[in-house]
């Protein structure tokens, strides 16, 4: 059933979905009365904040707000730009018009909390997060982080149904308590290792019994010749399963990378940094940028090696496009300028080597955008996946998910590469596997019979 979900669900279990390109209401950036260096006073004063990662003005709906990055691994902060007032944790209300604005055609339903969210860029365990049922054209759940609004995960019904087989029937996580269910997993694995091995045990005991030509007895050598292919095949995919779960459960953080932030960086935009306002920013970088369909969607403020910069875009759905403060459009990075970049969040900032330029999905916008793939020398040699426009990183690699790779093929059936021909080995080895469960019970009844009687015959009367 996971492969059957897995294999007919688009775009792996990601979904394929539209996002909305443009705010549901004209709203013009230009006319926040708050400027972004107020909100980087605030920050300095009140929370004692001297760098931020990136400053962002959106709109949604009627609602103006500053986002708030303080640091590459942190949630973030939310502001009203006509107030200034903090707002997270955001309201429902508030997370529903945000959630409103995501997807193309789709309005919000209803909320619910979603206490145990995980999430690969933030050094929380736990992220604070609501789940959004959303109806319309695309019909789906949103994850939103409480702290920004922004999209943590897309689930459409492929990855729900996909999520309740995995969970319920394959590695028993029936909440949140992980140690304890991966406890209960691990110890039905080690009663089918310990049967496994009692059957390998059986069959070298009776490795000389039903020899002959009778149909019962070539049964029997079938029957025994694929139960030693299985349980060789068995012995290797428990382990491996056991390996595989301890690094998307309990040890998913070290797996997806979190061992490598440098939790000490200290870049960015300092919080008394005077940055031009939207109005200025606008004036500068509309002569450049074709608004003919709409008003800028949101203008994002970082610091690029020292310098600062405005990224700008008319629509939501796509990669912004770089400016100075005076109104220079600026290319996509080089590559060393974005190794550079992504080493000041790496720990330690080891050396680094430049693999390839590439295209990398990224979740925020749910596509694929130019990247630069590095290897970092640090223990883990990490690959980093860097956005080539601003220097984001879009995603850590490190050797664990490397070696993990291999282990998934074959654990998957993934021996060929390809789709139907693995699944084809998979149905064949599943429908083999029933046959010898089937046979095998066949099997323990015909060859007990004959023992049976011999034993009633012999046995005394009362």
């Amino acid at each position: 059933m996971l492969h059957y979900v897995g294999m007919t669900a688009p775009n792996g279990l990601q979904g394929v979905y539209r996002l909305n390109p443009r705010n549901s209401l004209e709203a013009s950036l230009g006319d926040v009365p708050v400027a972004p260096s107020e909100i980087l006073s605030r920050l300095r004063h009140e929370h004692s904040l001297h760098t931020i990662h990136w400053l962002r003005l959106e709109a949604f709906a009627d609602r103006l707000l500053y986002l708030v990055k303080p640091t590459p691994f942190s949630p973030g902060m939310t502001f009203d730009a006509v107030s200034g007032e903090r707002l997270d944790p955001l309201s429902h209300e508030l997370l529903l018009k945000i959630a409103g604005e995501k997807l193309e055609g789709t309005q919000p339903a209803g909320i619910e909390e979603a206490n145990h969210e995980f999430h690969r860029d933030y050094s929380d365990e736990v992220v604070p997060a609501a789940a959004i049922q959303m109806r319309g054209s695309q019909p789906s759940t949103l994850i939103l982080s409480r702290a920004t609004g922004r999209t943590l995960r897309r689930i459409d019904s492929d990855a729900a149904r996909f999520g309740w087989w995995y969970h319920t029937f394959h590695v028993y996580q029936w909440g949140p308590q992980i140690w304890i269910f991966t406890g209960l997993l691990f110890s039905v694995a080690i009663f089918a290792l310990l049967q496994t091995a009692t059957g390998a045990r059986l069959l070298w005991l009776r490795r000389h019994r039903q020899k002959g030509n009778s149909p019962r007895q070539r049964a029997f050598q079938l029957h025994r010749a694929f139960a030693m292919a299985t349980i060789l095949f068995l012995a290797a995919q428990m382990p491996i399963g056991a390996y595989m779960w301890l690094n998307l459960g309990p040890f998913q953080g070290s797996f997806r990378g979190k061992g490598t932030f440098n939790l000490d960086w200290n870049h960015g935009i300092p919080t008394d940094a005077r940055l031009p306002a939207p109005r200025e920013v606008i004036a500068l970088v509309s002569p450049q940028m074709d608004l003919s369909e709409g008003p800028i969607q949101w203008i994002e403020w970082r610091d690029r090696l020292g310098q600062p910069v405005a990224v700008v875009s008319s629509r939501r759905d796509a990669v912004g496009r770089v400016f100075s403060t005076t109104g220079e459009q600026l290319g996509p990075l080089a590559p060393e300028q974005a190794g550079l970049i992504a080493g000041q969040q790496v720990a330690g900032q080891p050396g680094f080597r430049f693999v390839q330029e590439t295209e990398y999905y990224w979740n925020d916008l749910n596509r694929r955008i130019p990247a630069y793939h590095f290897r970092f020398e640090d223990d883990r040699s990490s690959d980093i996946f860097v956005g080539a426009t601003s220097g984001e990183i879009i995603a850590r690699r490190t050797d664990f998910w490397r070696a993990f790779g291999p282990f998934l093929r074959l654990h998957a059936f993934a021996w060929t590469q390809n789709r139907i021909v693995d699944t084809v080995l998979l149905i064949v080895f599943q429908l083999g596997l029933v046959g010898l469960i089937a046979s095998g019970w066949r099997l323990h009844f015909v060859l007990s019979r004959p023992a049976s009687r011999s034993r009633n015959a012999t046995r005394p009367s009362a």
